[in-house]
């Protein structure tokens, strides 16, 4: 539904009373056209009953002013009287409070009794609410241009027309755009899901694989039975873990180690497992209890297990380890370290015994 437009009303009068109402009505006619009017009339001058007849159509009537020029006829000139008038018409369209934010400013010679062009304004005013229609982007707004020869009428259906293809365009990238953005978020939430059920499977796996390692460490009982006043302080990095503790009882000799597994995690964790089988072997399968000779056979056992077959220079997988031997007895503590060193405190003072700068496992065949 088309709105109509607001119009204001701009008059020069003088000494016009005889033909004044017949223009007052058609300025009357015309502003039925509008949904909002005002009305500046300039006179001066006027001999005759121009002015009463002005400000009696005006009285009581919303944005009517009557501005009075008296004094021009003394200017003589025709032309300079004009170019008053025309002046102070372009002020007030400029300033004049009542002429603000209107659609048409029509300007009404006075004088003229012709029929006035209602159509054509008519037609103004519908041009310009579809302009405004169009702008706001309704498209299906109707018009019908003036005449054939109306070419602005004629652009602005062409400029409708051009809008309404641009923003089908438009629409249809972002209804495409819209059904790749649901695809890719539909594909990644595929993906997310994938991803949680295979972490999952992971994770469990990892935590049963916990359990497994923490199998192979010595039982608390076991802790406190040969070593009652000690404490372990064991703290994975990871569920699962490169590093292990152990310790076992031989020919009236209590054995500990703290060893340190290459890698971290499932890789660290791997390496601790060949690392326990290997010792777990190598004390059970002999009568060693020294330190040293215990390591040796380490290192070979763990070598053999990882490295066989492989060039010296590929060997990257071994383990840092502190092993102690105490004889409760004879109060007698014996050590051997892989880079893992040994710290004693005695007296108050804390004595550091540096390990081999080597990790069990890199050099098969020496000792």
């Amino acid at each position: 539904m088309q709105t109509k437009p607001k119009i204001a009303f701009i008059g020069l009068a003088q000494n016009c009373a005889q033909h004044l109402p017949a223009v007052l009505r058609n300025i009357e006619n015309m502003a039925t056209l509008a949904s909002e009017s005002a009305f500046l009339f300039l006179e001066n001058d006027s001999t005759d009953n121009t002015k009463a007849i002005l400000n009696g159509w005006g009285n009581g009537r919303p944005n009517f002013t009557l501005l009075n020029f008296d004094g021009l006829n003394s200017l003589g000139v025709r032309t300079v009287k004009l170019e008053i008038l025309r002046n102070t018409c372009v002020e007030c369209l400029r300033t004049y409070k009542n002429l603000k934010d209107f659609d048409l400013v029509i300007s009404v010679d006075m004088d003229d009794v012709a029929a006035w062009p209602i159509d054509l304004i008519d037609g103004m005013g519908r041009t310009t609410q579809f302009a405004k229609q169009v702008g706001s982007g309704n498209f299906d707004s109707h018009y019908r241009p003036l005449s054939k020869d109306d070419t602005l009428g004629a652009a602005l259906l062409k400029m409708r027309e051009d809008l309404r293809e641009n923003e089908r365009v438009l629409e249809a990238k972002v209804i495409e755009r819209t059904e790749q953005v649901v695809r890719q978020k539909e594909e990644i939430e595929t993906k997310n899901e994938e991803l949680e059920v295979l972490y999952k499977h992971v994770t469990d796996s990892i935590k049963y694989a916990k359990r497994i390692q923490e199998a192979i460490l010595p039982p608390d009982s076991l802790v406190k039975r040969i070593l009652p006043n000690a404490f372990v302080l064991y703290k994975p990095k990871d569920i699962v873990s490169g590093d292990f503790y152990w310790m076992d009882e031989k020919n009236n000799k209590t054995m500990f180690a703290a060893v340190d597994c290459t890698g971290h995690g499932v890789p660290g964790a791997f390496m601790s497992i060949v690392g326990y089988n290997i010792l777990k072997h190598v004390v059970t399968n002999s009568e060693l209890t020294t330190p040293a000779l215990i390591l040796d056979n380490l290192n070979v056992g763990v070598s053999e297990t990882l490295h066989h077959g492989q060039q010296e220079s590929q060997a990257k997988d071994g383990m840092d380890i502190s092993f102690c031997t105490i004889d409760f007895k004879t109060l007698e503590l014996q050590y051997a370290g892989a880079y893992n060193p040994l710290y004693l405190i005695r007296d108050g003072i804390l004595i550091q015994t540096k390990a081999d700068k080597f990790p069990i496992g890199l050099f098969l065949g020496e000792e």
